[in-house]
């Protein structure tokens, strides 16, 4: 994939994650699009595109979102390349295999960030972490197959 389509992407992607995801909370948590579009990237891309996308979002985030610059590059990068590993054993066509990917990066991406912040002593209890956790997985996993259907059917089957 292209350079300037995946940095357009991120873009999109930012703006939305920013602006119209914020109306979709639950319990004050939001769905991660970054990590929906990295799973969707790790089952449809080479790894260049992953790495790039990967980057350039957490770049993004932490620039402009984070009070921690490096913290999401590390994380976005880390889970790709995860589930880069992952990906290939799991069937394509089934929309359980990504709603399985993006369980895993979701429970990866907020592990790791909450071990970040407990080594900086800016950490949640763990029955917070749990509960966070799990409402991001749903999430997620809802936001996943809408918006893996719409990939499959409008811009990979084409």
């Amino acid at each position: 994939m292209k350079i300037k389509i995946i940095l357009f992407l991120n873009l999109i992607i930012f703006f939305l994650q920013s602006t119209v995801i914020q109306h979709f909370r639950i319990a004050d948590i939001i769905p991660n699009l970054n990590l929906i579009v990295i799973v969707i990237f790790v089952i449809y891309f080479d790894i260049r595109s992953i790495v790039i996308y990967s980057v350039t979002a957490g770049l993004l985030q932490d620039l402009f979102l984070s009070p921690y610059i490096g913290i999401n590059i590390f994380l976005y990068l880390i889970v790709a390349l995860t589930i880069t590993n992952l990906e290939s054993v799991f069937n394509k066509v089934s929309v359980i295999s990504p709603a399985f990917l993006i369980s895993v990066a979701t429970v990866m991406y907020n592990s790791i960030f909450f071990i970040f912040l407990s080594i900086m002593n800016l950490s949640y209890g763990i029955y917070e972490f749990f509960n966070i956790l799990i409402i991001e997985i749903v999430l997620n996993v809802i936001w996943m197959i809408i918006i893996y259907k719409f990939v499959k059917t409008k811009l990979i089957e084409r």
